[in-house]
């Protein structure tokens, strides 16, 4: 069910990243998010009424911080590959905001749900990413937890 969760919003998020940022507004992201359930079909999530509790849990901890960064100069990257230039390893980011303003380089993330594991190689990945976008280390890696709405700030620079 997390799989397909994190599925979900990865897609909302990038519908709403296609948006110009006035037009990112919580009824153009409750009008996204009703045509992705159309297109799915409402079932796929809702067999019990703890799933449709935790599915608007998610999407209210969404809007909460969707509406915190109202900032033009973000993007949604949906995938970057990359070589990590000390051990020539492959390494891939997925499904990641990116902000570059006034010098300031800035990855973020929505988890639905997610191990301290995967949490620390997110931030390993994202200052590579932006190592090698901007020759320079990000000012900050943050994530958010949509399940609990928890919002992580690790600064780097």
């Amino acid at each position: 069910m997390t799989l397909e969760y994190q599925k979900f919003v990865n897609h909302i998020i990038y519908e709403i990243y296609l948006l110009p940022v006035n037009q990112r507004t919580t009824s153009s992201i409750l009008h996204i998010v009703h045509e992705k359930q159309q297109e799915i079909g409402k079932n796929t999530f809702f067999k019990s009424g703890c799933d449709y509790i935790a599915f608007v849990q998610i999407i209210d901890h969404l809007l909460q911080q969707i509406d915190l960064y109202q900032d033009k100069h973000a993007w949604y990257c949906p995938l970057w590959k990359g070589v990590n230039p000390s051990n020539r390893k492959a390494f891939r980011l997925d499904h990641t905001v990116i902000s570059h303003e006034n010098k300031q380089v800035r990855f973020r993330k929505f988890f639905v749900e997610c191990s301290s594991h995967a949490l620390e190689d997110y931030a390993q990945k994202a200052i590579l990413c932006s190592e090698h976008m901007f020759q320079a280390k990000p000012t900050s890696v943050e994530y958010v937890n949509l399940t609990t709405g928890e919002h992580h700030i690790l600064h780097v620079a």
